[in-house]
């Protein structure tokens, strides 16, 4: 593919991205102003440029309710699908007769690439792309090898992105990244591939940007024939293009695709998504209206308003009110105080309704704690927070669709590396499968775990009635279920050749035990008969 043929690409990428980064820029505007500042923009423009920009639009804001029940937000989306203090996703073999030795290396792997991705910078990525998330209703994050950190998380602005699919589920797996840098760096990074024009300007003055793109989709492969080596090894091709010359100064490939995209609510018939912040837009204009209006109000009740008789001693046009200043005038009542209409409680009472509209469809009110009321126990807030999660698990459905990409792109680049170790024979024969055990996972899970609670009590209650009725339930296969419904790391549970093998060796020295005291092996030495048993012997 040419230089001239991307760009056409591009453009037309550009097209179809219109509708929707208008709707976009609008929502950063209410919430991130400087996240949106670069919508529509042609060309990059310089950080001063940008925060110049930005400050207009932060002064025209008039309430912040909207971003501080985004923070809120987006800081429970990070913390119930990739927390950093526990781990939150696992591998599996879909057969039930997992081997030991391969389960605890998926325990040993999973491990560490958990604690390498949040010993990389993916907790400042992830909370970021999340606030593109609340706002756009999608994010970029490029997942890259890292220099002095096991990988390197970047966040593309989404300004910068054009988003497409291949795949008739609609699945992004294509997406055209723009960027710039300077002649300096152009030349750093690319070398003799870039044009003329950037070595005469770096030899002139080295920092002048010029404007560049990534492009990174599925290499094109014919049925008919057999796929070559290198597109089975990189299936996804990528090429860095100078823009104003189409000219190509890099390419290459993934094995796997290198960008993880979230999204919220996928738009109908396209690639793009919708936020929450769309839904609260329509209160979040009214209250910034609202708010100005109060302000106005409140202005003219707290510096009052005044009338004056154009008596031809009193002139309106150079009369100045103010503490400690003589106003000349033939009588008190050529000036007099004005009462401006309007009440500003009724104002306040209908921007306290928006206000609790807008952190309701934001979320913010069920996941802040709660203020009123006795204080909480640790085992209430507990239970509350894994109430919460239930309910809103199905909302985060949709968003956790990018945690695959990240976790298998982190895979096979440590595995390239050589930082997996050997890879055990038993993984060869099975099918892995990636599981989801992040606090968010779990809370779905939780009211199985009551329903096993609650009939295992029964059984136990039927027992002391009915012999043998707890031997319809099987305790061993129960305990690995709900240790995994409730997280707990899988190195700590048994399996079941290992508890057998326990069971045998108990069974061996119980046997013993009984052979050296002259008792039966089936002869139980425990409970009240082994306490008179013991006190008889202590006697003697």
């Amino acid at each position: 593919m040419t230089g001239q043929e991307l760009c056409k690409h591009l453009e037309a990428l550009k097209a179809l991205r219109m509708q929707w980064e208008v709707f976009a820029q609008q929502c950063y505007q209410y919430s991130w102003p400087v996240r949106g500042v670069m919508f529509g923009q042609e060309a990059s423009l310089s950080p001063d440029e940008v925060q110049a920009q930005a400050k207009n639009l932060l002064a025209a804001m008039m309430d912040s309710t909207a971003t501080d029940a985004g923070n809120i937000l987006a800081s429970s989306l990070v913390s119930g699908m990739t927390p950093a203090a526990s781990r939150w996703f696992g591998w599996k073999s879909v057969e039930k007769d997992e081997p030991g030795e391969l389960k605890d290396w998926l325990e040993d792997k999973a491990t560490q690439i958990h604690a390498e991705i949040h010993a990389s910078n993916y907790d400042p990525i992830g909370f970021e792309a999340m606030i593109d998330v609340v706002a756009a209703g999608m994010a970029a994050i490029y997942i890259d090898e890292g220099t002095d950190t096991p990988f390197s998380f970047e966040l593309w602005p989404l300004h910068s992105c054009y988003f497409a699919s291949t795949r008739r589920d609609g699945t992004i797996d294509t997406i055209f990244y723009c960027y710039s840098l300077t002649a300096q760096q152009a030349v750093k990074e690319y070398g003799g591939r870039v044009s003329e024009d950037i070595r005469e300007a770096f030899a002139k003055g080295p920092y002048k940007r010029f404007q560049f793109f990534q492009a990174i989709f599925p290499k094109d492969v014919d049925g008919n024939e057999p796929p070559k080596k290198k597109d089975v090894l990189l299936p996804y091709a990528s090429y860095h293009v100078e823009l104003n010359k189409k000219r190509i100064v890099r390419s290459g490939g993934y094995s796997t695709f290198p960008v993880a995209v979230p999204c919220w609510l996928r738009l109908p018939n396209s690639v793009y998504a919708q936020g929450p912040m769309a839904s609260c837009l329509a209160d979040i204009k009214t209250l910034n209206r609202g708010e100005k209006i109060i302000l106005d109000n409140a202005e003219w009740q707290m510096a009052g308003m005044w009338g004056g008789v154009d008596d031809g001693v009193l002139n309106p046009k150079t009369v100045r009110l103010g503490p400690k200043k003589l106003v000349m005038m033939s009588s008190k009542d050529s000036m007099f105080p004005l009462n401006p209409p309007g009440d500003v409680r009724i104002g306040d009472g209908l921007m306290d309704k928006k206000r609790a509209s807008i952190r309701r469809i934001l979320m913010a009110d069920q996941l802040e704690p709660a203020e009123k009321g006795p204080a909480m126990t640790a085992t209430e807030v507990h239970y509350r927070i894994n109430l919460l999660r239930q309910l809103l698990g199905p909302m985060f459905g949709r968003i956790q669709t990018f945690l695959p990409t990240l976790v298998t792109r982190c895979f096979f680049i440590r595995l390239k590396q050589g930082k997996l170790g050997p890879l055990p024979p038993a993984l060869r024969e099975r099918t892995v499968r990636l599981q989801y055990i992040s606090p968010l996972a779990r809370s779905q899970q939780l009211e199985d775990v009551a329903a096993m609670d609650r009939l295992e009590q029964d059984l136990l209650a039927k027992e002391k009635f009915v012999p043998g009725a707890v031997d319809i339930y099987d305790w061993d296969e129960a305990g690995r279920k709900k240790a995994e419904f409730l997280g707990v790391p899988q190195v700590l549970v048994l399996d079941k050749n290992k508890v057998t093998e326990i069971r045998k060796i108990k069974e061996d020295r119980a046997a013993q035990a009984a052979q050296a005291s002259g008792k039966p092996a089936g002869q139980s030495g425990g409970g009240m008969a082994g306490m008179g048993d013991m006190s008889a012997a202590m006697g003697a």
